[in-house]
């Protein structure tokens, strides 16, 4: 099926990108509870998070202390609770390569690993949220069915966590609920990233043990250290999940093609929002579309979420 595409649109994200991950990991199941929090009334109440901060911004993202009781709509279209019966991602090491992930999150608790410190700052912690928000998309627990009290509860609680039904659960879950994370930063303060920072963050991703590897902060151009990264965890076995395009940290026109962008082990994705449009691709190379503009996830912080992509 083609899907139109919108003037202006961004033609990717990482939220686009990291939602193909039922295909790539198999059917996966949930764990865990959920977080608790004020509910907000609609999921364009909650905080936003992007890829890539202003200049001019000097304070960390806070934590939001909001979540909201729907189902995200990228959710509800991929189905993942369909094939979560049969598998649950157990075993699977996904690396992060972005702004960091805040292992203070529970939605993730006990699931992330920070990667050695680098050149960029602590794994971790998050300043600017992306990492974080990117990182519950793929991994974060389900949500406890409510409003059931005693052997009912019990029942749908054992379902949300062991072999959970179609239509099920309700509220926001990741696809991979119980992959593990592997944080690597690979950005300054604000969010941005070279081919330098991507090339050791790829490396040490593949070192760290991922099988996948998912670019939450790509880079505007690449250089044979990157293409030689990408070589290095082609070799091993290893898959890059990359948006197709990067945000212009430079404020120039617009989005750009995002490096990495080719190579047997690389699967750029472009985004496509709740009308199903898919954005411009602006030229860059594109193997896949999934969901990606409106997403709702856990920020940094202990609780609450967020939107982006």
């Amino acid at each position: 099926m083609t899907m139109a595409r919108r003037p202006g649109d961004r033609a990717a994200s990482a939220p686009a990108a990291l939602l193909l991950l039922p295909a790539v990991l198999g059917a996966l199941a949930p764990a865990g509870t959920a977080v608790a929090a004020p509910a907000a009334e609609d999921p364009a109440s909650l905080p936003k998070v992007v890829q890539t901060l202003p200049s001019e911004r000097t304070a960390c993202a806070t934590p939001s202390g909001k979540t909201s009781a729907r189902t995200p709509w990228a959710q509800s279209v991929l189905r993942p609770d369909a094939v979560w019966p049969l598998s649950r991602g157990e075993g699977v090491l996904v690396a992060v390569l972005g702004s960091g992930v805040d292992v203070r999150t529970e939605a993730l608790a006990g699931r992330v690993t920070a990667s050695g410190p680098g050149s960029r700052g602590p794994a971790g912690e998050d300043c600017v949220g992306h990492g974080t928000l990117v990182a519950s998309l793929i991994a974060a627990r389900v949500p406890t069915p409510t409003g059931t009290t005693g052997a009912a509860g019990a029942a749908g609680a054992a379902g949300a966590a062991g072999a959970a039904v179609p239509g099920e659960v309700t509220g926001f879950a990741g696809i991979a609920p119980r992959a593990r994370i592997l944080a690597v930063r690979v950005t300054d303060a604000l969010g941005r990233t070279g081919p330098g920072d991507l090339a050791a963050g790829i490396r040490a991703a593949v070192d760290g043990g991922a099988r996948i590897i998912a670019v939450a902060a790509p880079a505007e151009t690449g250089d044979d250290a990157l293409a030689q990264a990408v070589a290095y965890a082609a070799g091993r076995g290893v898959l890059l999940v990359v948006p197709a395009t990067a945000d212009d940290a430079r404020g120039g026109d617009g989005p750009r093609p995002a490096r990495p962008a080719s190579g047997p082990a690389v699967l750029s994705v472009a985004a496509a929002g709740p009308d199903g449009k898919v954005a411009p691709a602006a030229g860059a190379r594109v193997d896949l579309a999934a969901p990606g503009l409106a997403m709702v996830g856990a920020g940094p912080g202990p609780s609450g979420q967020v939107t982006g992509g």
